[in-house]
């Protein structure tokens, strides 16, 4: 175990360098200004951006044209990370002074030029998560982290580059329970395929609160240790984005609808009439009491009970392949009601964190957010101003790492889809 001492927020840009296609390397470690890399759940590409401070005339003397690649490392204590990233563009140059010029570059791995250069055109059978990870190998030439996925697919792709096919196998990918995967990068464990379930039952990485920094008094209590152990947990930034948008979680099928399979083999069809009210204590959840409340009807009826709100329709044939193999719209009555609604309910919290850097914290992973009520905090019963209805887990979405001179911090998105009790 190393002796050195690692504050909250250290994060430091090691030996980065910027090479070239005609063979010129530069070292840009002191250039850099801000460096920052970008996780979205609902994306497979890794994307991330550096400013530069450029008083040595890179753009002129390296060229500087979006060609090239950078690679560097990222300390924080211990921990090393080597990451290379490729150039894409040079955005929002600044004339600084007569010697200096700022600027943006935009990064992307190295898979993003193999998507750009590659067409899928291929016949598949297996599981979602198999043909996934077949392309993601075959194409990308990245390994990914696979949940096994449910039910047997015959596709064929169609000349499409391989984001395109894997968004669109991951659309119909889902566990047993009919529960939705989502395909996702991450800045230190690569690319995954996870089930909602894998993520919803996940241990929280860490509880977080917006206000408990604590002045000296505070610190001679409960001395040093503690107090930087809460600082870890102190948001610098914590606010709601959004708030129950019932009206457009309707609107998009998240709490009901109508899903109609028509097999133009058989010339017959199939119908489902999504219920989240029936629905909601079977599946999974990031806590235990839904947002809908049963006493909220229109013309008398809940808002479950009008199926036709949505009305999606497929077509397939039937056993075109087999009893054991679907073709791909095959399974979309077991599938496509359940990701609408998952997608669309987890919309009903949604809050921004601004908070210290750490290795542990990625999207996909779960956080605990403590939020307290708006009364004034009565010392002789602290919890009572907790807010237990809307504390809790919570999803994180998106994130940003951002380096910024010797100083690592987190940005990220983070949702719910239901409370911990009723209003």
């Amino acid at each position: 175990m190393s002796d050195n001492f690692v504050a909250a927020s250290d994060g430091s840009l090691e030996e980065f360098k910027i090479s070239s296609p005609n063979g010129k390397e530069l070292d840009i470690t002191d250039l850099i200004v801000e460096f920052n890399i970008y996780e979205k759940l609902s994306s497979p590409l890794l994307m991330a951006e550096v400013l530069i401070l450029d008083a040595a005339a890179l753009l002129s003397n390296l060229p500087l044209m979006g060609q090239e690649k950078i690679t560097g490392n990222i300390r924080r204590g211990d921990d090393v990370k080597t990451v290379e990233f490729f150039t894409t563009t040079v955005e929002d140059v600044k004339n600084i002074n007569d010697f200096t010029v700022q600027y943006t570059i935009t990064l992307v791995e190295k898979a993003y030029y193999n998507n750009a250069v590659s067409l899928v055109s291929q016949a598949y059978t297996g599981p979602a998560s198999e043909i996934i990870t077949r392309i993601t190998e075959d194409y990308l030439d990245v390994e990914i982290d696979a949940d096994q996925t449910d039910g047997n697919y015959s596709v064929v792709i169609p000349n499409w580059n391989p984001y395109t096919a894997i968004n669109w196998m991951t659309k119909r990918a889902k566990n047993s329970n009919n529960v939705p995967c989502v395909c996702y990068n991450t800045f230190r464990n690569g690319l995954q395929l996870k089930s909602l379930e894998t993520l919803f039952n996940s241990e929280p990485v860490d509880t977080y609160f917006y206000n408990k920094r604590n002045d000296d008094t505070r610190v001679t209590q409960i001395g040093n240790a503690a107090t930087g152990r809460e600082s870890v947990q102190t948001a610098s930034t914590m606010y709601q984005t959004t708030v129950t948008p019932t009206a457009e979680i309707i609107q998009r099928g998240g709490y009901s609808s109508r899903t109609v399979l028509v097999d133009i083999r058989n010339k017959s069809h199939e119908v489902f009439d999504f219920n989240y009210d029936e629905y909601f204590p079977s599946g999974v959840s990031l806590a235990s009491t839904k947002v809908l409340s049963d006493n909220f009807k229109i013309n008398d009826k809940t808002v479950s009970q009008y199926p036709t709100t949505v009305q999606r329709m497929f077509y397939h044939g039937s056993q075109s392949f087999g009893q054991s193999v679907s073709d791909y719209n095959g399974t979309v009555l077991d599938n496509v009601p359940f990701r609408q609604s998952y997608m669309n309910t987890l919309t009903n919290f949604q809050w921004k964190l601004g908070i210290k850097g750490r290795t542990d914290i990625q999207v996909g992973n779960t956080i605990n957010i403590t939020m307290v009520k708006n009364m004034i905090a009565d010392e002789n019963n602290p919890d009572e101003i907790i807010d237990e209805r809307r504390s809790g887990k919570h999803l994180v979405t998106a994130l940003r790492h951002q380096f910024v001179k010797g100083s690592y911090n987190i940005m990220l998105d983070c949702v719910r889809n239901a409370m911990e009790s009723e209003i």
